[in-house]
């Protein structure tokens, strides 16, 4: 499933349960969830907000807290307010 995470955003929480995955829009995985469920925050690095991310679980669900609610099968399909994508492209690159 992929997600956004909007410009600017410096970490965003979930709660998240199973055996999974979260990946930056690089590839690069974020963080790892070992089976435990509980509340997370995720780290987002300088270049990476403003872009789609993914979560992959083997098991597991995640439940996004500080960024947009939605989550879609592929970037295609994925769903961002209005609201956001305005922001987002009115919001200078870089931090």
């Amino acid at each position: 499933m992929v997600f956004y995470v909007p410009k600017g955003t410096e970490m965003f929480g979930a709660f998240a349960t199973g055996r999974a995955a979260i990946y930056n829009a690089s590839g690069e995985m974020m963080f790892e969830l070992t089976g435990e469920p509980g509340y997370i925050a995720v780290p987002v690095s300088p270049g990476d907000s403003g872009q789609c991310w993914r979560f992959v679980a083997k098991i597991g669900r995640l439940q996004l807290m500080t960024v947009p609610l939605f989550m879609a099968p592929s970037v295609q399909q994925l769903l961002i307010p209005r609201e956001m994508v305005e922001q987002d492209s009115s919001a200078p690159t870089g931090r």
